[in-house]
Order: C-alpha cells, then structure tokens, then sequence
C-alpha cells in the first residue's frame, strides 16, 4: 500500500497481492532517480532503500532481486551527476531491514540483486578498469592493515591530511 507520497508501506504478506511500482516522477524524483526505484519505500526508520516486498521462495525472491538490481543500474545510468553512496545506502537499508537468511525469499532477492549487480561490475572490471593493474597486492594490504590497527581519531587524522594533498579546502571545524 503507498502512502500520500507514492512510498510503499511495510511489507504485506505474501499471502496479499502487491503491486510493485516506479514512485512518481517529482522535481526531487527526477534529480535523485535512486528515490524512484519501486524498492525503495518507508520502513520503520523513515525512507529506505531496501523495501522489498516479501516473495514466495527462493526462486520468486531471485527474480525480485534480478529486478530490483536491474532498476538500481537504470537509476545510476539516469542520474547525471556522480553523488556516490547509492550502493552502500541499499546496503545499509537491507542490514537494517533484518537480513533473515532462514527466509528463502530474502535470501533470493538479496542473491539476485547482488548477482546482477555482480555481472555489471565484472564487465566493467574487464572494460574500463585498467587502473586497477596499478594497485598492487601489497598497497591493498597495507592500507587494510593500517585501518585495521588504527583508531577512529587516527584515521580522521590521516583522512584530513590525504584530502588537503588531494586540494580540497576542509572546513575549519574540520582542521
């Protein structure tokens, strides 16, 4: 069911039919398509990113997230700037929706959208990620082991210097 601003509400059972649909084109719509996606919804918390309907089984739920996954890379391809962070933002919806891997339809949405997604950053890899020759094993693992060992006012250190050799201008609070 969809509140007075085309969201969709908490889940139904499945028993009950669902239709799933595209949010309305908006000026904030049309700017953000990530806020279109028919997943994307109300949940306990306020707007989330991860609001998929219940599916019947593995299967159901495999199709829901191939869908879903093919929704999300039709939004990153209609938003014309770069805002970055709409992946991790579907993450963190879904680990805050409560990820019940016993449930075999969650279980085939989140296999289906991660597996879609998977064949796009795969091509993409093989592609256009030539840079990526550049980036040794053993810088990986330094800089994994450096933010392993680190503490939070450390790496904030560290982040602010790397930003000021990067050019950016920090705001004084953040000096």
């Amino acid at each position: 069911m969809a509140d007075g601003n085309g969201y969709t509400q908490a889940a139904a059972p499945v028993s009950a039919r669902v239709r799933v649909k595209y949010k309305p084109r908006t000026q904030h719509t049309t700017k953000y398509p990530i806020n279109r996606l028919p997943f994307a919804g109300r949940g306990p918390e306020g707007r989330t990113l991860w609001n998929m309907p219940p599916s019947s089984g593995y299967g159901a739920g495999c199709d829901m997230g191939r869908a879903g996954g093919q929704a999300f890379m039709k939004a990153l391809r209609a938003t014309d700037e770069r805002l970055g962070g709409s992946l991790q933002m579907v993450v963190m919806d879904l680990i805050r929706a409560g990820v019940d891997l016993n449930d075999a339809g969650m279980k085939g949405q989140i296999v289906g959208f991660f597996a879609y997604l998977d064949q796009w950053l795969y091509q993409s890899a093989h592609m256009f990620g030539s840079s990526l020759d550049d980036i040794s094993e053993q810088e990986i693992e330094r800089v994994m082991t450096l933010a392993a060992n680190e503490t939070e006012e450390e790496h904030s250190k560290r982040y602010r210097q790397y930003l000021k050799a990067q050019g950016f201008t920090l705001n004084p609070k953040d000096e």
